[in-house]
């Protein structure tokens, strides 16, 4: 399936996807400078953004995965570097394991480090009562369209740009329980074989840590601390961009 896409600039591919409940503006303020050394492409997960939001889909990893790939094959003639942050950082990762002619080299900023659903779902109940409402709730189809309105702008969580509200119930709450709650991203990365590098943030969640310290990644990745919070590219960009740009 064919997802939205952007493209800047000229020369090596660079994808960059974005996290849950984001889109491809999420990246805005680093694109202008990743444009003076590659073609830049911000992709649109299914459901999200401008992006098909069909009601039928799974909307799991699997299914996130291949509808970048479906995506990617016609725009680019070489591997990319696929970046991604958050949610996009565990599709990345299975894109380059289900297609890894598409791949050169992954970067992973902030990615969730979930063992079991149990364990992301205790933690992202937490998060919030609001959030908490919005994702589980028998009642979130209600607060939704409330949500929508208030979390533009000046409301909106997060950096601007990490929150869109263009995505669907379907969309939100099965890339959620098929994506995100089920999926081990240390053991999604110990079936990687291309050069990676997870950057994740001193001040995000403290169960992403305390995994990956009990994890043994292979070689081919390297894990960098940074002290910020889950937003990197918005808050320590230079942390991202010293891997891109000379």
């Amino acid at each position: 399936m064919q997802l939205h896409y952007t493209i800047h600039g000229t020369g090596e591919p660079l994808v960059l996807i974005h996290g849950y409940l984001s889109d491809g503006n999420y990246w805005h303020s680093i694109v202008p400078q990743l444009t003076e050394h590659y073609q830049v492409i911000t992709i649109d997960l299914l459901g999200f953004g401008k992006s098909p939001k069909p009601n039928t889909s799974d909307y799991s990893l699997a299914t996130h995965a291949q509808a970048v790939a479906d995506t990617l094959r016609p725009l680019i003639n070489q591997p990319a570097i696929i970046m991604g942050h958050s949610m996009g950082c565990l599709v990345s990762s299975q894109l380059a394991i289900t297609n890894p002619k598409l791949v050169s080299k992954l970067i992973l900023c902030n990615m969730p480090f979930f063992e079991t659903p149990e364990q992301a779902r205790g933690v992202v109940m937490k998060t919030g009562r609001v959030y908490r409402a919005m994702l589980y709730s028998p009642l979130a189809r209600l607060f939704w369209p409330i949500a929508k309105l208030l979390l533009r702008g000046k409301f909106a969580p997060g950096p601007k740009g990490a929150f869109s509200v263009h995505h669907t119930y379907p969309s939100r709450t099965r890339s959620l329980k098929n994506t995100i709650e089920p999926t081990s991203a240390v053991k999604l990365l110990k079936r990687t074989t291309h050069p990676t590098v997870v950057i994740n943030g001193t001040y995000d969640r403290r169960v992403y840590r305390q995994n990956l310290e009990a994890a043994h990644l292979p070689t081919n990745i390297q894990l960098r601390w940074v002290e910020t919070g889950h937003h990197t590219i918005s808050r320590a960009p230079r942390a991202v961009l010293d891997e891109l740009v000379p």
